[in-house]
């Protein structure tokens, strides 16, 4: 009573550009970025761009791991795009642990298949980015490139 509240500056106001360390792979290796299970592998395609792929062999579709990396929203980004390729593993974004978006390969290689998910509704929230292959099956992997946020102009 007799204290009135000020309003609430919109959810990553004043917060940092939303990053990902590494998130177009282009140090042709996957620092920054947490693992688990088997090892994924890069190779750079024909436009000179690195990409990541969970078909490695001897194993190929046989691989099984995960790659994840957190980033915060801040209140000018607007998306988050890249290009997956391959089959059915997944790439996902979690919040918490609730599955808000996700995609898949098309069971093909070429051409890629570009990915824009729009992220203005989580401004101010923590997000997780992970490239999950729990797939052994004929086309059991996933591919990706060219990962990166869009900021509004």
């Amino acid at each position: 009573p007799g204290v009135s509240a000020s309003p609430q500056p919109p959810g990553g106001v004043g917060f940092p550009a939303a990053s990902l360390t590494n998130g177009d792979f282009a140090s042709g290796d996957l620092s920054g970025w947490n693992t688990s299970g088997d090892s994924f592998s890069l190779f750079k395609g024909s436009d000179g761009r690195w990409r990541m792929t969970s078909y490695v062999l001897p194993k190929g579709d046989g691989v099984i791991g995960k790659l994840w990396q957190d980033f915060t929203v801040d209140s000018e980004t607007r998306e988050l795009r890249f290009s997956v390729f391959g089959g059915d593993a997944a790439v996902k974004l979690l919040r918490g642990s609730d599955t808000v978006r996700v995609t898949w390969g098309r069971r093909t290689n070429v051409p890629e298949t570009p990915v824009r998910w729009f992220l203005t509704e989580y401004s101010g929230e923590t997000l997780r980015l992970v490239i999950d292959d729990d797939k052994t099956d004929s086309w059991g992997y996933i591919g990706t490139t060219g990962i990166e946020f869009v900021r509004e102009p």
